[in-house]
């Protein structure tokens, strides 16, 4: 009975191919030059990379060390969004919301400014996680200058940086609300995470088209932030098959459905699924991470040649 191959968990030395003969229709793996024609002992002429290291396909060992720095980077912005999160909810938050409790008690301030200046708090602590995040993803899903114009994963590429687009017009519009009182009781309020429509006796208009209209923003909202995360997870699994890496690929699948019910049945539960969504979530980042960094490591490597790469077989007894 025959086993099927499976990917390693860690990235082997990189070995290039038999330096013989010239190179076929292929893109160099660094730059996406066209290395047709060319000897594969030869280097390409545009990078100065190895020909023979791009007959090894997809994997990123073969990639620019460049775009696999960028990717590390990337993978280093979105992990530390986590402990972010985590900070603003059991630390800065509730600091805040202490110290504004005994200002009203001491008189100084008034109940509304309280609540002002919390929402204001989480306005910004929002913004700052978001612009993080961006700024992570976005690295995270540069074009890898050795794909071709087709590559596979180009659409989902596309659709998660216009994901993040929406999230961070989102955050900023979020910013912007809480700082001014005026569109926080407006139906605009939706932006900040709340939904505030006030009817003129004070009380919440559950029939009001308006109110229903802010509610199905919101609801959009979530929508675009699941589909974000479910592609994030996507692109997460692209990575893991060319690192490779089965233990990335199976986690990121099994995130796809385990950590939004986490936050969702787990939250109604006993409250403790959200906070083990967010540490699964940080030890698939983290374990992304210390992968691209042995291939960082590889890269650093001088290419050994298949012709002069030691036999096994001289080693046997």
């Amino acid at each position: 009975m025959s086993v099927a191959p499976s990917m390693p968990d860690s990235p082997e030395p990189l070995t290039a191919a038999p330096a013989t003969g010239v190179a076929p229709d292929i893109l160099c793996r660094a730059c996406g030059y066209e290395l047709k024609g060319i000897a594969m002992s030869a280097a390409c002429p545009e990078c100065g990379a190895p020909v023979a290291t791009s007959l090894r396909g997809d994997i990123l060992e073969a990639a620019s060390p460049e775009y696999v720095r960028t990717l590390w980077r990337g993978v280093l912005l979105a992990e530390l969004v986590v402990p972010l999160l985590v900070l603003s909810w059991t630390v800065l938050i509730p600091l805040a919301i202490y110290l504004a409790e005994r200002a009203k008690e001491a008189g100084s301030v008034s109940g509304v400014s309280v609540q002002r200046n919390i929402d204001v708090l989480q306005g910004v602590l929002s913004f700052v996680v978001s612009v993080v995040s961006l700024a992570g993803w976005w690295m995270l899903t540069r074009p890898d200058p050795g794909y071709a114009p087709g590559a596979k994963d180009l659409r989902g590429r596309r659709l998660l940086r216009g994901l993040l687009i929406v999230r961070a017009v989102q955050s900023v519009l979020g910013l912007c609300v809480v700082s001014v009182p005026a569109i926080l009781q407006s139906p605009f309020s939706v932006f900040s995470g709340s939904i505030q429509i006030h009817s003129n006796n004070g009380a919440n208009t559950f029939n009001n088209p308006t109110w229903i209209l802010a509610i199905a923003l919101r609801l959009s909202f979530f929508g675009l932030w699941l589909l974000q995360f479910l592609m994030q997870c996507r692109f997460l699994g692209v990575l893991a098959a060319r690192i490779p890496s089965t233990r990335i690929a199976k986690h990121s699948r099994r995130a796809t459905w385990l950590i939004p019910l986490c936050w969702t049945v787990g939250f109604a539960a006993c409250f403790t699924g959200p906070p083990a969504a967010l540490i699964y979530y940080w030890w698939i980042l983290d374990l992304t991470r210390r992968s691209l960094g042995k291939i960082i490591r590889l890269q650093t490597v001088p290419v050994v040649a298949a012709s002069d790469a030691p036999n096994p077989l001289d080693s046997a007894p």
